[in-house]
């Protein structure tokens, strides 16, 4: 088997289309692992999904906090 880790970054932006300003940005970095049984080509690229789903996690938007919703 083949073990992998790497860090993965999302970046979200939410742009009020009636001012032009944003009202929501954050920036989460977190870390992904993975091993893969088969073939070591699968474990980066499962370590980097992990690391994006566990950023995607943090990410919580509330649509009534923003001023018009």
């Amino acid at each position: 088997n083949s073990s992998s880790a790497t860090v993965g970054r999302c970046g979200v932006k939410v742009l009020d289309v009636h001012t032009g300003k944003y009202v929501y940005q954050k920036t989460v970095v977190e870390e992904g692992k993975s091993t893969s049984w088969f073939t070591y080509e699968n474990a980066p690229k499962k370590a980097y999904y992990h690391a994006i789903e566990n950023c995607l996690k943090k990410i919580v938007i509330d649509p009534k906090t923003f001023g018009n919703a």
